[in-house]
């Protein structure tokens, strides 16, 4: 009643007829109708006035109104359902806005949701037809930036590479299209400097595209966080899965001691590392500034946590530690014995995977290995994806190494480039060893499925696996023992000689059984990472978050 009726103000015909231009002046009467007296149906009035009537009356476009106040009614009350958003793109092919009221029959609570995190979208989806924020339904959007890639393409690879299946009428995918603003290849120099401008800017054009509510972000860019909570009030909640900047990095700048992202240019320049450290610390300040928009702070392991808490400091209250899942269900399935002389080794190839260390200690290895009698020689398999040029440099750099060290490729060593998820479960079936060598690995994933699996794990001994995951034997001791850490080539060496000379050479029964046993407490406590346990813990986690909203 207050805002008059629909035929008085765009007269009798479908709105879905009108002209854009027409259609917008029209618009401008029902915005001042809209300022003057307000709306009943808004839970938020002033929020319509200032940003949202335009979407508001976009949305009004997708059907016919001529005068229909009972039809309008029903449409009004069922504009959270994904069918209804997937018929408006298709009709008209815009991009499904956020609808900037709740009716009083039903609310909704759009959540946006950067691409990156399946498994946060798949819980989120889990709880899609839950009542979890204050009896309103959830609706799921996923920004992304593949200009080449469609919905169903994404859920395709979601299955084929992650086995992670995922109902097309539960997801809604907007494309955002300058992700390339956050590339670190763009910029040689203040890299993070530039990465954290263009994740604001690539932010607010996700937020221009789709208004969320809740904006859950998982790819590590606090920096857009002022943006979706300023600009767009929308609850922020975040999964930090690497902290951008961490005290590890300063004291590695502070000691001058030369890594993949801090080159020997600076590390042989007292005036360089000392204006680096400023950079750093001015950059960390700023970083804990943006964290603090954040209602929900997650973190994926107690590493990331403490990291977390160092570097943000008093600007957050509360960081919670949340274990990202694993498929340990499939995994578990695969026998703990009649298993090959195989090193596995699963990651992307990156620098920072160290998969030279893995290299240099299979060759090691062997030579330990020569004068024993084993039925099979071992195999060293590096089972990893290939996004970029960058990456493929790397793995022919790591081909050549393999040559340097006498070792032949397509033999000794197997590089498996982008293989499908079943191929990766076919290694894990197969395989004794799980080699892990990134240094202060934030979690590790891959260790976790190794051991899920029935390998045993020698992972590098900081970061998530040494905090979280493997529990190594202490002063003989085996009975609670998951795995091995090391930390240079002799120590990888020795593990995996250790666990292929007792389980496929003639050794002790007893050590045998001990192998065996660390097997099995292996595969037990990779249970604490299971898909069940991270959604059920995520919901707990994220329910007075949405109910914010």
């Amino acid at each position: 009643q207050k805002l008059g009726s629909f035929p008085d103000l765009f007269g009798s015909f479908s709105v879905a007829s009108v002209s854009r231009s027409d259609f917008r002046s029209r618009s401008l009467v029902l915005r001042k109708r809209i300022v003057e007296n307000g709306t009943p149906c808004c839970s938020n009035s002033s929020w319509l006035r200032s940003r949202w009537c335009w979407r508001f009356l976009s949305w009004l476009r997708a059907i016919d109104i001529s005068g229909d106040a009972e039809a309008f009614s029903r449409w009004r009350f069922s504009i959270h359902t994904p069918a209804v958003v997937a018929e408006e793109k298709e009709s008209f092919g815009w991009r499904s806005g956020k609808l900037p009221f709740k009716g009083p029959q039903e609310n909704g609570v759009n959540i946006r949701l950067t691409a990156g995190s399946r498994n946060l979208c798949r819980a989120l989806l889990e709880a899609e037809q839950a009542e979890l924020a204050g009896g309103r339904r959830i609706r799921v959007t996923v920004y992304q930036g593949d200009q080449l890639a469609t919905k169903a393409s994404l859920l395709r690879h979601a299955k084929e590479r992650f086995g992670v299946e995922i109902r097309p009428d539960l997801l809604n995918v907007v494309d955002v299209q300058l992700r390339h603003l956050v590339d670190p290849d763009r910029y040689p120099f203040l890299t993070m400097v530039f990465q954290a401008l263009g994740s604001m800017i690539l932010a607010l054009e996700a937020c221009l595209r789709f208004p969320p509510d809740v904006f859950v972000d998982s790819t590590g860019f606090a920096f857009s966080f002022p943006v979706a909570a300023l600009l767009f009030r929308a609850v922020v909640a975040c999964y930090v899965h690497y902290p951008t900047i961490s005290a590890d990095m300063m004291s590695r700048v502070v000691e001058r001691r030369p890594s993949y992202n801090n080159g020997e240019r600076i590390t042989s320049s007292e005036a360089l590392s000392r204006a680096k450290a400023v950079y750093y610390w001015a950059f960390g300040v700023l970083y804990g500034l943006c964290g603090s928009c954040a209602s929900l702070v997650m973190t994926n392991s107690s590493w990331t946590q403490g990291h977390i808490r160092d570097v943000w400091g008093g600007w957050v209250r509360d960081v919670k530690r949340l274990y990202p899942p694993v498929d340990t269900v499939a995994f578990q399935k695969f026998p703990l014995e009649d298993r090959d002389p195989v090193v596995l080794s699963i990651g992307q190839f990156r620098p920072e995977k160290d998969h030279e260390l893995q290299i240099r200690s299979f060759a090691l290895l062997l030579k330990k290995l020569a004068g024993q009698n084993l039925p099979k020689s071992p195999t060293l398999v590096l089972v990893g994806g290939v996004r970029n040029e960058q990456d493929e440099r790397l793995v022919s750099k790591l081909r050549s190494l393999c040559g340097a060290l006498s070792l032949t490729v397509g033999e000794d060593v197997l590089f498996e480039i982008n293989v499908p998820f079943d191929g990766l479960k076919r290694w894990l079936r197969v395989a004794a060893v799980g080699i892990h060598t990134m240094w202060n690995e934030h979690f590790g994933i891959s260790v976790v499925e190794m051991q899920a699996a029935g390998l045993v794990v020698v992972a590098h001994g900081s970061g998530g696996p040494k905090s979280d995951i493997v529990q190594p034997r202490t002063d003989g001791q085996a009975e609670a023992a998951t795995g091995f850490l090391a930390t240079n080539e002799e120590e990888y060496a020795e593990a995996m000689v250790e666990a292929i000379s007792i389980a496929h050479g003639e050794a002790d029964a007893s050590l045998k059984a001990e192998l065996a046993m660390m097997r099995q407490e292996a595969r037990r406590n990779a249970e604490r990472f299971s898909d069940a346990v991270f959604e059920k813990a995520l919901l707990e986690m994220i329910k007075p978050t949405l109910e914010k909203a």
